[in-house]
């Protein structure tokens, strides 16, 4: 039974239930009042700069560099996984790949997209494939197989893990005499052999001419080749070549044979040897045609008069007055270097 009085017993039952509504962390300032605590105050941030300092001065956060992400397009084959692109031309792009089943890296060419519903280039794809398919040379990369992908070409091929030499050519300008003398051997003996199975090449440049990281050059792009005597020119009448590269045969579109190629390989010397083709890469494709038809190459003036000599034969304006093969060019290019050291 309780012994307080009626008057208080009721103010200390208001007073439970006040304090039972406040809110945690609330304190009692006066009757029927609360006031929260005070939030902490924030640490002011103290600059490392010191009086003298410049914004150059303090040092930035670091930030890793992403790397843009290869665009790969889709594709279905169960075997094959692209992995990065490898090379582009004017009708067919190039990527490495991964066959799943040897566990071997090779690269894939693709028929471009735009060309899939063309018949005279599905056509020329093909013929390269079968062009390909026959040559078995170490300095000729070489075709695995022709397959296709949901109504799209590919070729699979040997996959060169180096540079072509255009690239090289940028980064030094020219290549010593030994150098270009080793790579004229490896591309003769190639041309020879592709002769020998009735196959001109028809489009040798240094970006045409790979070099493996064992030093091993091959020779890539068959996508041009001809039988001998054919002609320069397509049903069309469209030369196909890169005119500084280009025979006056070609040019002129007459029936081509070995020595088509044997010019190609005698300017590509000439440019190993002085840093540039005999005729301008910077003139018009028109003015550079016109000047191989109409001008004599001004001579080498960077080696000696015997290797000028020879790679002056190799470019001779008439095929009849040229080194007859590839191979005896490079003989006589090996022999001329031999002299002079």
């Amino acid at each position: 039974v309780s012994i307080m009085p009626k008057k208080q017993k009721s103010t200390a039952l208001r007073n439970r239930r006040k304090s039972a509504r406040l809110k945690p962390g609330a304190t009692r300032v006066a009757r029927g009042t609360t006031k929260k605590p005070a939030r902490p105050t924030a640490r002011k941030k103290v600059s490392q700069r010191t009086p003298n300092a410049t914004k150059a001065d303090i040092p930035r956060k670091s930030r890793t560099k992403q790397p843009k992400r290869q665009h790969l397009p889709t594709f279905f084959s169960t075997r094959y996984k692209l992995v990065s692109p490898a090379g582009k031309g004017a009708q067919s792009v190039v990527y490495r790949a991964r066959d799943k089943v040897l566990e071997v890296d090779v690269a894939i060419k693709f028929l471009s997209a735009r060309l899939t519903s063309d018949k005279a280039a599905t056509t020329s794809f093909k013929r390269e494939a079968i062009t390909a398919m026959r040559l078995s040379h170490h300095n000729i990369v070489k075709l695995h197989n022709l397959e296709i992908d949901h109504g799209r070409l590919f070729m699979v091929m040997e996959y060169v893990e180096g540079r072509d030499f255009r690239e090289i050519l940028c980064d030094h300008g020219s290549l010593p005499t030994r150098d270009v003398v080793s790579i004229v051997n490896s591309c003769a003996s190639a041309l020879d052999y592709a002769h020998a199975m009735n196959v001109l090449h028809r489009d040798l440049k240094p970006e045409n001419l790979m070099v493996d990281q064992n030093s091993v050059v091959k020779i890539v792009d068959f996508g041009t080749a001809v039988p001998h005597n054919a002609q320069s020119g397509d049903a069309d009448g469209f030369i196909e070549g890169s005119p500084p590269y280009m025979s006056p045969e070609q040019v002129w579109d007459l029936p081509l044979d070995r020595r088509t190629d044997v010019y190609s390989l005698g300017v590509i010397a000439y440019e190993f040897l002085g840093g540039q083709p005999p005729f301008s890469l910077d003139t018009s494709p028109e003015e550079t045609l016109h000047a191989i038809v109409t001008s004599s190459p001004p001579p080498l003036e960077c080696t000696t008069t015997e290797i000028s000599a020879v790679v002056a034969k190799a470019i001779a304006r008439h095929r009849a007055q040229r080194w007859q093969t590839a191979g005896e060019f490079a003989g006589a290019l090996q022999h001329a270097s031999s002299d002079s050291s």
